[in-house]
């Protein structure tokens, strides 16, 4: 399957959109050929003094591959074996996932349903259960938090 072309007006704040080229209607510009925006780079920083990329995704819980060797993971009893997943959606946006956990995962307070994923960034409050409160930090071009001011930075 081939991938369609987006052309739009080079002519800012314009927003016309072709996907056969030509010119726009509106400003007689050729239209140009948009580039994909790059995806941001997120991690997650957990009370327990851990900061982990989600480049690839991630899987929470106590049996998880990123946490089952953490000794300090094991005292947050409200966290469950497999408890949420934080994966990229196909348009390009970053989703929070309960996997089915017994104390749920919340998103700016609200209790996702299991299996219903809610698109998330830094300016939303997550947490596993009510008492392990997590942070989606921002990470500049050299992997390195950008702080947001809002939450527990180890």
């Amino acid at each position: 399957m081939e991938a369609v072309r987006i052309l739009e007006c080079p002519q800012k704040p314009c927003d016309f959109q072709d996907s056969q080229e030509g010119s726009c209607p509106d400003h007689g510009i050729d239209l140009q050929e948009t580039r994909p925006k790059a995806r941001p780079r997120y991690a997650v920083s957990f009370p327990w003094s851990q900061i982990v990329d989600v480049r690839d995704g991630l899987e929470i819980g106590k049996a998880t591959p990123a946490f089952r060797d953490r000794v300090d993971v094991k005292m947050y009893e409200f966290l469950s074996r497999r408890h949420a997943r934080i994966f990229w959606g196909p348009d390009n946006k970053l989703y929070i996932e309960d996997l089915g956990s017994t104390n749920g995962t919340l998103v700016d307070g609200k209790r996702l349903e299991p299996g219903e994923p809610e698109c998330i960034g830094p300016e939303r409050n997550l947490s596993l259960s009510r008492s392990v409160p997590i942070e989606l930090l921002e990470l500049n071009e050299y992997g390195e938090p950008i702080p947001s001011g809002k939450g527990h930075l180890p």
